[in-house]
């Protein structure tokens, strides 16, 4: 992976969601891809989740257990997608949760390295001691303004 920006995951799931939503998934396997843009390729891979909650896949514990013409029309997404966006996606693999586990582990220790994630990081833990160690947890509605 690039490590330039965020890991994509395309989640399998029986209803749709929004972009930025909180879905508790389980990886089964990553496309890896090449994706160009302005002349410059990149390493830019695609992980594959099935939905904690979700009925269809529950038994989806590898890419390779999906159909083929399903992982077809994926890569063709992602093809498209870049398309419209002016950019070449080259896919250059299929594999399973192992893998993208990996890649995953990969991909947070260089976070955890980048100033962003020191950054975050640091902040986490000045959090933890202004709550002597205690956990806390807000709701959306914690977070709302009053309307006052």
């Amino acid at each position: 992976m690039g490590f330039c920006d965020p890991l994509d995951v395309l989640i399998l799931m029986d209803e749709a969601a929004f972009a930025g939503c909180l879905v508790a998934a389980r990886l089964i396997g990553v496309i890896e891809a090449d994706q160009t843009e302005d002349g410059k390729t990149v390493r830019n891979d695609r992980l594959i989740a099935v939905a904690d909650k979700c009925h269809l896949f529950r038994d989806v514990r590898s890419l390779k257990e999906l159909n083929e013409n399903m992982v077809d029309e994926i890569e063709h997404f992602f093809v498209s997608y870049n398309e419209m966006k002016e950019k070449r996606f080259k896919p250059t693999g299929r594999h399973g949760p192992h893998r993208a586990e990996k890649l995953v582990k990969e991909a947070m220790k260089h976070f955890s390295r980048s100033g962003e994630g020191k950054a975050l990081l640091d902040g986490a833990e000045q959090g933890a001691a202004k709550n002597d160690g205690r956990s806390q947890s807000a709701s959306a509605k914690d977070n709302a303004p009053s309307g006052r």
